[in-house]
């Protein structure tokens, strides 16, 4: 037979209401407080990941675009040095078109009518003038010229060379010459 259960101490049935009514203060209070809190610091933890990475971001671009002014700024100081060591002060147009006759002249060949025609260069402050000038002689006189104007002592750029027979069996060259000059308050060369 089984022992019937004999009464409940006192202090249990006491105790009960209150552990209850604690208990339902407990989880209260975690719903209105501690949940949300613990809600928002991982929020607040997932943003602080997300700025790290977008400051990660800005910084390789700033890096990038320091890079970029840095590349700027020596192409800024590299165009003052061209235009004060290697364009101004070197003479005018006719002296360039006079130099390339007399090496032309010293070299045994001869020219023909030559032209030339003047652009003013958008961005830069810079004059470039196209001379064409058509040669007659030999190959060896040719390249010779062509040689000489390697170490011609002015500013010019080959921008286009041409072989042509010329009359009477001598081989000819067709050059298309750049000299450029510097653009000074409106006067040009």
């Amino acid at each position: 037979m089984s022992a019937a259960p004999g009464p409940r101490p006192v202090w249990r049935r006491w105790l009960l209401w209150p552990a209850l009514g604690l208990l339902a203060l407990n989880v209260v209070t975690f719903a209105v407080y501690t949940f949300p809190r613990g809600l928002q610091e991982r929020t607040l933890a997932a943003r602080a990941v997300s700025l790290r990475e977008e400051m990660e971001r800005e910084s390789r671009v700033n890096e990038g675009l320091r890079r970029q002014s840095q590349v700027i700024g020596a192409n800024a100081r590299d165009m003052q040095r061209f235009l004060k060591q290697v364009v101004a002060g070197h003479g005018s147009l006719s002296t360039i078109l006079e130099e390339l006759e007399r090496t032309a002249r010293d070299l045994g060949l001869r020219t023909e009518h030559r032209g030339y025609s003047r652009e003013e260069l958008d961005k830069l402050p810079l004059v470039r003038f196209e001379v064409a000038l058509p040669l007659a002689g030999s190959y060896g006189q040719l390249m010779g010229f062509l040689d000489a104007l390697e170490r011609f002592p002015r500013f010019v750029i080959v921008d286009q060379v041409r072989f042509r027979d010329h009359e009477g069996g001598a081989p000819g060259l067709s050059l298309t010459i750049s000299a450029y000059f510097a653009r000074e308050a409106g006067n040009a060369p």
